[in-house]
């Protein structure tokens, strides 16, 4: 079959098939980008026309301003992985010592922390330790066991479960923060990894009091732990050590100021008894003139050491309201193991003090009259503040608690508020750029090639319209290397044009008719065109893959147009040369 046959015969045979599909793909675009740019109040959908409604339910993806489009708040925090891998260590050794307990109930057993070193010392009075260890439970917590001098051991952390530890400790805040910030109604956070420790947080499109909620319940680590009030608590108080800290008092003075900083400074170098800490409990004091009670400050505890049960069993929190006081509680509902741990513990411990301790601090400390069985437990609040006070920090921690506490705390390095000024700046310089680069390019082929220039210019039109429904159907975010990406896109789409239409010349200048010298050209120039392209997307697959924020942006649009650029140059325009030679009967195009 010479090149003029099978031209004519592709003509027939696809030329309507290839017409359908441009039709439908270019009708399914502009559906796909009407979420996008039809101006309506996004936030009150019962303003929406009927036809918008029921395009939106069905088409819900929309491309939306990036951070540096539409302004908003970049934050960057760090991670305290070595905090996870401490928490980690004394969970193990609390299971090893209730491991040691159900077994061997007459050892006196020791297990405390070695200094600086992921590792537990534990030795027994009076025997050898290590027959009453578990093999596979040690197994089961990567705890390597080393024998030390008078039957004690070392057991040693494995550094592949410490590398492990810090990596998902990042990991779940990444997850936890993403949580929090969906609970707020905050439209596509980004949050992304950055070194070892870091994560960066960029939020669009936030008033000043969104951005004040967003940061405040970021950074609620909300480590939620359920510990025993020691029975030494009132003589260790009593004792030479307290008197050290009797001038706190001037640190509280201050309604509503209280001195939390100064009295654990105070305390930082206060040894506790083996097996207790120094946890700090709100005092609150009456106002008569509000009619309501104040906090003046804190005072210390002391709790066994112990964790008995951590927010990690925590399966809903609700703000309720107490029967008694008519203030706004947390009640919380365990899971099984949680509601099992919780009943034991109450069970054996009737008469005492159980303290909720939230971020370190003793949120209530409340007498056990009976056992607490079925998981329900009841967290208060204070009393100090006015009602919508209180029930907004109620309603911030049930937020936290149900999408999870923090395994570590996280610490602000900086942040940047991009104010919508600047936003709309970038967006009149990015659409500016782009807008001149395509009558630029348009004035060139049109100039050039006259009505093949023409049929470029559809091309490039379809292009990026096709990148654009693209980018909305996945639902990206525009920024503004993102529109560079577009840009950079138009150039590469006329590029391929330009190779095709130099080889078409060719043919002509070998004496070949229009429509074998048509056929010759896109044949010839489609294997430089596929390995031209085929470079430049692997490019962008490495730039996503190990670049970040605008660098994946900028990857992303500029693959995508590759792929839009691939199918208008090499579908499009031919389909529009095939109409014109059979539909218009013009027998020459000038190019």
């Amino acid at each position: 079959m010479d090149l003029l046959t099978q031209g004519e015969w592709e003509m027939e045979g696809a030329w309507w098939t290839k017409l359908a599909v441009l039709i439908v793909a270019t009708l399914a675009a502009i559906v796909l980008l009407i979420p996008t740019f039809w101006s309506v109040d996004r936030e009150d959908p019962a303003s929406w026309p009927g036809w918008y409604s029921f395009l939106v339910e069905r088409v819900p993806n929309r491309i939306t301003p990036g951070l540096d489009l539409q302004g908003g708040l970049l934050l960057q925090y760090q991670v305290d992985v070595d905090r996870a891998l401490s928490d980690r260590m004394d969970r193990f050794a609390d299971d090893l010592r209730r491991s040691i307990r159900r077994a061997h109930p007459d050892a006196q057993v020791t297990i405390g922390r070695v200094p600086g070193l992921p590792s537990l010392r534990v030795s027994a009075q009076g025997r050898d330790v290590r027959p009453l260890l578990d093999d596979d439970l040690l197994s089961l917590m990567n705890l390597r066991m080393l024998p030390e001098a008078g039957g004690g051991v070392r057991l040693d952390l494995s550094s592949e479960f410490v590398e492990q530890v810090r990596s998902t400790a990042v990991d779940q805040v990444i997850e936890t923060i993403r949580s929090r910030i969906d609970a707020l109604g905050v439209a596509e956070p980004s949050l992304t990894r950055r070194g070892d420790t870091d994560v960066i947080v960029q939020m669009p499109g936030l008033s000043q009091d969104q951005f004040d909620n967003a940061k405040e319940l970021i950074g609620t680590t909300a480590i939620l732990q359920f510990k025993m009030v020691s029975n030494q608590d009132g003589g260790f108080f009593q004792s030479a050590s307290h008197q050290a800290v009797e001038g706190l008092e001037q640190g509280f003075d201050r309604p509503r100021a209280p001195r939390l900083d100064l009295i654990r400074q105070a305390y930082e170098n206060v040894e506790a008894p083996e097996g207790t800490e120094i946890a700090y409990q709100e005092v609150e004091r009456f106002n008569a003139q509000t009619g309501r009670a104040e906090l003046i400050g804190y005072e210390p505890i002391l709790l066994e050491a112990a964790v008995r049960l951590t927010g990690e069993y925590v399966t809903d929190a609700r703000v309720s309201q107490d029967p008694q006081t008519n203030r706004p509680v947390v009640s919380l509902t365990l899971d099984a193991s949680g509601a099992r741990i919780f009943g034991e513990m109450t069970r054996e411990n009737v008469g005492r003090q159980m303290a909720i301790v939230l971020d370190g601090v003793v949120s209530s400390a409340p007498r056990i009259n009976e056992p607490i069985l079925g998981g329900r437990v009841q967290i208060t609040m204070g009393r100090s503040g006015s009602y919508q006070e209180i029930f907004a920090s109620a309603e911030r921690l049930t937020i936290v608690l149900r999408n999870g506490a923090l395994q570590a705390p996280i610490e602000l390095q900086f942040e940047t508020q991009v104010g919508p000024t600047l936003g709309e700046q970038a967006v009149r310089s990015g659409a500016s750029a782009l807008v001149v680069a395509f009558l630029l390019v348009l004035l060139f082929v049109v100039y050039w090639y006259k009505v093949a220039g023409a049929v470029t210019v559809l091309a490039l039109l379809l292009n990026v319209l096709f990148i654009l429904a693209m980018l909305a159907l996945f639902n990206a975010t525009m920024t503004l290397p993102g529109i560079a990406g577009i840009t950079l896109t138009i150039g590469m789409a006329v590029d391929a044009n330009i190779i095709i239409y130099e080889r078409i010349k060719e043919e002509l200048r070998d004496g070949r008719t229009m429509r074998a010298a048509l056929h010759a050209g896109y044949e010839k120039a489609f294997s430089a065109i596929i390995d031209a392209n085929i470079t430049t997307g692997i490019a962008c697959i490495i730039l996503w893959t190990y670049g970040s924020g605008p660098v994946r942006g900028f990857a992303i649009t500029l693959f995508v147009g590759i792929l839009c650029s691939l199918y208008t140059a090499l579908i499009v325009t031919r389909l529009v040369f095939d109409y014109l030679l059979d539909g218009a009967k013009l027998q020459r195009i000038s190019i």
